[in-house]
């Protein structure tokens, strides 16, 4: 059995605000992190809105129930519009990284906080053109996507006063819209990739950045959703996504190999608004797919249940289209797992960019029930 719970929206689930926090604190927001940062082996919860920083820890709040989370902990205020959040293991803790704009000086705003409470370690701030924002993170590093330039950080170098972030030089020509980025590790090697839209790029990480090359791994239609999971279990990610053209086809990219593997989407219809969450959701090894989409009715969802690799595509043991379910919100944001030690399957966290709801659902036999 495969169990996870959707977070989604409520705008007008109550009355706002009473001392016990009820969540969600009915306020717009725009980023979601989850992480161990207080160290006790629950996932913990971090939301972000363009005032404040909301924390949910593991193991008291987030618990599998349709109920809604029962109350949050007001962390600390905050100032400049909310765009994005990550969960860096640093110095063998987790720590909270967060970007907001402040686009009446053209600057991003980062900041890094550890432990309950989110005590405050550094802050830096890098020059932003007002366009998409993400972080990501793998091998020591963290990727900072700030519109047009993407920046490039040493995961230790989080918990120094004054981090030293470095401008990565985009290949020739630029890379377009970049969508997400990542590390991997090959031998003594270090590589990173940019993807964007339509391409990607891949680049070993010098010890002088004079011989700094890109390289082009990818390109062709736009892919929906990209997000990294290591499908194969080799230590290194691939890069998956969406192809929406005729038929429609989740599809993945090896990057040393540069082999693109596909499967087809349950249905033809046209695909939006896609989330792609990759991971085992039970107590086996091999990779699960959940891709949740908007339709005119509502949200869908397609789960892929142990996908491998085959010698030209992917390959899987089950197959589900599913009906729209997730009808209390229009376009899923982002989907996070939360880890609990006693339980071998994580919960999923769905947010949308209008608060948060409680929901819990199980996948059986690759079909999505609501839990008894």
């Amino acid at each position: 059995m495969r169990v996870f719970a959707i977070l989604s929206v409520c705008c007008a689930c109550g009355t706002q605000g009473s001392a016990d926090h009820t969540w969600p604190p009915y306020t717009s927001l725009p980023a979601l992190a989850s992480g161990d940062v207080d160290g006790d082996g629950f996932t913990d919860l971090f939301a972000l809105s363009d005032t404040r920083t909301y924390e949910v820890l593991g193991g008291v709040d987030i618990g599998p129930h349709p109920a809604p989370i029962g109350s949050y902990s007001e962390a600390f205020d905050a100032r400049g519009a909310a765009r994005a959040a990550i969960v860096v293991t640093s110095s063998a803790r987790d720590v909270l990284v967060t970007a907001r704009s402040r686009d009446d000086i053209g600057m991003l705003d980062i900041e890094v906080r550890r432990d309950v409470g989110l005590v405050k370690t550094s802050a830096f701030s890098i020059p932003f053109d007002g366009t998409e924002v993400w972080l990501s993170s793998g091998q020591g590093l963290v990727l900072i996507g700030a519109g047009g330039t993407v920046w490039l950080i040493d995961a230790a170098d989080l918990q120094s006063s004054k981090p030293s972030p470095i401008e990565i030089p985009p290949p020739i020509g630029g890379w377009g819209r970049t969508k997400l980025a990542m590390a991997y590790a090959l031998g003594a090697d270090r590589f990173i990739v940019v993807s964007s839209d339509t391409a990607a790029f891949r680049a070993r990480l010098p010890e002088d950045w004079s011989s700094f090359a890109w390289e082009p791994i990818r390109q062709g239609v736009a892919w929906l959703g990209q997000t990294a999971v290591d499908i194969n279990r080799d230590g290194r990610p691939e890069l998956v996504g969406l192809d929406a053209g005729a038929p429609p086809n989740l599809c993945s990219l090896e990057l040393e190999t540069q082999a693109v593997r596909c499967i087809r989407m349950t249905s033809n219809e046209t695909y939006a608004d896609v989330t792609i969450l990759g991971g085992s959701f039970d107590a086996l090894t091999r990779t699960d797919f959940l891709v949740v989409h908007s339709r005119p009715t509502g949200q869908a969802y397609d789960v892929f249940g142990d996908v491998r690799f085959g010698s030209t595509t992917l390959t899987l043991a089950a197959t589900t289209a599913g009906t729209p379910v997730f009808t209390q919100g229009t376009s899923p944001i982002y989907l996070i797992p939360i880890f609990e030690p006693e339980r071998p399957t994580p919960w999923v966290v769905q947010l949308d960019s209008s608060g948060l709801f409680g929901y819990c659902y199980r996948i059986v036999n690759g079909d999505v029930q609501s839990c008894p």
